[in-house]
């Protein structure tokens, strides 16, 4: 599903049980994203690693399209079809979307699932336009609740790479993105990183 061909499997085995985990630890913060991203209705969004398409869901209708890539063929035989929503089934390393396609990138619950996370963001910044931002929610391994979960999904999807909040942020910095908005609850975040334009 992330990326990582080792966590491929993993996320075929729990598909089906995928949004109930979700739910039960309260991990899908749909509402504070929308909220976040204040979108206006006509910006190109991806959502990258979307899975289950649930954030994905709960977004279409409220931007001008959608795509949902993910590498799990299970997690996107879950995704309720819909017009609005362009599913492809791609690594979240190489889209295969041209260079500044999207204005918007959502990275929700993905960073962590990826070892190569700097190529990540730099394929981030090779598919947003300039000014284009991207949303990351994830969990910050210093505290105890995200190294418990670490465990718990180790088990359930195989390798995880946890990072502290800084690092995600300090790898944005370097690679030309700004922060323009953010919210940090103890062990999870949710972050907004700007592209700046090239000079």
């Amino acid at each position: 599903m992330r990326a990582n061909p080792s966590v491929v499997a993993p996320f075929d085995k729990v598909y089906r049980f995928y949004d109930a985990y979700m739910h039960i630890f309260g991990f899908y913060r749909e509402k504070l994203i929308a909220r976040l991203l204040n979108l206006q209705g006509t910006e190109s969004v991806v959502d990258l690693g979307g899975g289950t398409g649930y954030l994905s869901s709960y977004l279409s209708g409220m931007c001008g399209e959608l795509f949902l890539i993910d590498e799990s063929r299970g997690m996107l035989s879950e995704v309720k079809k819909s017009d609005s929503i362009n599913i492809f089934k791609r690594d979240v390393l190489d889209t295969g979307f041209s260079d500044r396609r999207f204005d918007i990138a959502i990275l929700s619950d993905l960073v962590h699932h990826v070892e190569d996370q700097e190529g990540l963001l730099m394929e981030c910044s090779r598919i947003l336009r300039p000014d284009g931002r991207v949303l990351i929610y994830d969990f910050d391994i210093g505290y105890l609740r995200t190294k418990m979960s670490r465990w718990f999904e180790e088990r359930l999807f195989g390798k995880v790479y946890f990072r502290r909040r800084v690092e995600v942020e300090n790898m944005l910095k370097s690679l030309g993105f700004s922060r323009i908005d953010g919210i940090a609850r103890g062990y999870w975040y949710i972050i907004i990183w700007r592209k700046r334009e090239a000079r």
